[in-house]
């Protein structure tokens, strides 16, 4: 046996000692980036956007997610429920430019039944 190798091993456990924290905590980062806010907090194309593509849909909830400093940018993701409480997403991006309509997560249909009890 090599008399470098329980250095070896020792730096090698403690590189995956260090890897694991920070890929548990790269999710928390994701959370971090997102605020509640109100309609009438977003910039009024944003605002008038998120109206348009909601309709006569209630608008549950409305995050400001991302960063601009991170060059992922920043946009706005309205949750809303439709007709028979099927529930939708609608991103924003700041000048009122619609990025994504699409079905909420089932996730977030479970946290929406879970507020409600």
């Amino acid at each position: 046996m090599n008399k470098f190798m329980p250095i070896k091993l020792g730096l090698l456990a403690a590189a995956f000692a260090l890897a694991l924290p920070g890929h548990a905590r790269a999710g928390e980062n994701d959370e971090k980036n997102e605020q509640k806010v109100q309609l009438a907090d977003c910039p009024q194309p944003v605002q008038d956007t998120i109206k348009q593509q909601a309709g006569d849909a209630k608008i549950v909830e409305i995050e400001k997610k991302g960063e601009e400093d991170e060059g992922k940018g920043v946009y706005y993701e309205a949750k809303v429920k439709g007709a028979g409480g099927k529930m939708s997403e609608i991103e924003v991006a700041p000048d009122g430019k619609l990025i994504k309509v699409s079905a909420a997560d089932k996730d977030d249909d479970d946290d929406e039944q879970k507020e409600k009890k």
